[in-house]
């Protein structure tokens, strides 16, 4: 077991390294593992919002931000 923060910041060393596919399966499990943890949502759609081929995978990500926090809908 890794606790969801260090996960979050995993993610965040590999973006940073432009390693963005790891840092995708880094947060997807993530977010599989503890679907309330709203940071890995939050930066699945920045990263998914910049890629044209991945709009799928933003509305999706961007419904479960909104399940989890319906008063702050704006994506």
């Amino acid at each position: 077991y890794r606790p969801e923060r260090l996960r979050y910041v995993e993610s965040g060393i590999e973006l940073n390294r432009g390693n963005y596919e790891e840092a995708i399966k880094i947060l997807e499990d993530l977010a599989d593992d503890a679907p309330d943890y709203y940071p890995a949502w939050e930066r699945l759609a920045a990263i998914y919002r910049q890629s044209e081929d991945k709009k799928d995978e933003y509305l999706r990500v961007a419904r479960e931000m909104t399940r989890l926090f319906p008063q702050d809908a704006v994506v």
